[in-house]
This record gives structure tokens, C-alpha cells and sequence, in this order.
């Protein structure tokens, strides 16, 4: 699911390694990867994790962090799978309004290393496309407007695996026709979900 590309695996693989991982994001990985791997097997126990997560996860969000945001979205992709959308539509306004809290709509400093520039930049590209969806064009239902977003689009996958910085383009480019080099489907499907919007609306 590109739209939710936010998660550096060597990194989730590390810490899991290491037993650094947050046990609440693991087990939201855990409860989305469930409907995927031998659906239907174990829901019983996946509805319980959903239910912990959920008990859990609320008061964890007062604290604005970057792995709290993470949290969040993964467990919105998780309700977007078992198609509770009432909890999506709450949830992801949340998640909006921490990620614009955090500035995660502007490029953070060069000295921060890439991973974590770019995990930022694609944490608020995620709230982005949600927001494009569930909209439907209507200005009144949107949290984050194109114009707000100071940041560039996502890279492609491999220089994001292998830490391989690069530049890419905005969103909203000023002058000529934008460059498109080092953009990855993340960064694409954000522009068309941009453009379904502006159609909409």
C-alpha cells in the first residue's frame, strides 16, 4: 500500500532485533499484515489487538512525537483494512493535526540524518492522501491544503531503503514545469490525489 510507505524496514527490522520496537506499532504491523497472511484464521485475536491498541494508543498521543504519529497512522491503515471508516475519518484528522503540530509540512534541518528527513516527509504525505480521499473535493472537509505543504515528495524506494539521499521536487512548484527526478510511486500517487481533488472541488 504505497499511500502508507512511511515505515524504513531496515530499520523496523533492527529494532525488532534489538527489542526496541514500540510494542504497540508492532502490533498494529501485526494486526494489519493478519488480513493479508491467512485471512479469516485469527481474527479473534486480532480484534483483541486492536481493541489493547486502541485502549493504548490515546492517552500515548498527547505526547507529540514522530513515532506517535507513526503509531496513529498504522493504526488507521489497520482501520482502513477492517473498513471501520467512521474510526478512519476521526482518526485521521487527529493525525493531521499532530503532523501539522510537529511542522512535518516543512523540510526539517540538513543536519537531521535522511532516513529520519524522509520517514517525516512521508509520514505527512500519508496524512496528505487520506485527507484527498476522504474529502471527496469538499474545502470544508479538508485538513491539509496543497499550498500548506512545504515539503518535497517523496523519493523513490531503493534511495530510501539503502539511505541514498536525493532531491526531489514540490508539490506546488513555482516558475517552470517541475523536475520529476528521484520521485517515487509515493510521490506520484500524491500528485494524483492531488489533481483527483482540484477535480472535485
Amino acid at each position: 500500500m504505497p499511500q502508507y510507505s512511511f515505515i524504513h524496514k531496515p530499520s523496523f527490522l533492527r529494532s525488532f532485533h534489538q527489542n526496541t520496537l514500540d510494542p504497540l506499532f508492532l502490533r498494529c504491523i501485526c494486526g494489519i499484515a493478519s488480513r493479508f497472511i491467512q485471512p479469516g484464521l485469527q481474527q479473534g485475536y486480532v480484534a483483541d489487538w486492536l481493541k489493547e491498541v486502541e485502549a493504548q494508543v490515546w492517552p500515548k498521543i498527547s505526547e507529540m512525537k514522530v513515532g506517535n504519529l507513526q503509531i496513529l497512522l498504522s493504526l488507521i491503515c489497520w482501520y482502513s483494512v477492517e473498513r471501520k471508516v467512521s474510526n478512519l475519518w476521526t482518526a485521521s484528522a487527529m493525525a493531521a493535526r499532530i503532523a501539522y503540530g510537529l511542522r512535518l509540512n516543512h523540510e526539517a534541518s540538513d543536519k537531521i540524518p535522511f532516513i529520519l528527513k524522509e520517514t517525516r516527509r512521508r509520514l505527512v504525505w500519508s496524512i496528505f492522501m487520506l485527507d484527498k480521499l476522504y474529502a471527496g473535493g469538499f474545502p470544508e472537509l479538508t485538513l491539509c491544503p496543497a499550498n500548506t505543504l512545504h515539503v518535497k515528495l517523496p523519493c523513490e524506494e531503493q534511495n530510501f531503503e539503502l539511505d541514498i539521499p536525493v532531491e526531489t521536487s514540490l508539490l506546488v512548484q513555482a516558475g517552470s514545469f517541475p523536475e520529476e527526478s528521484g520521485i517515487g510511486i509515493m510521490g506520484y500517487i500524491a500528485r494524483l490525489m492531488s489533481i483527483r481533488h482540484a477535480i472535485l472541488e
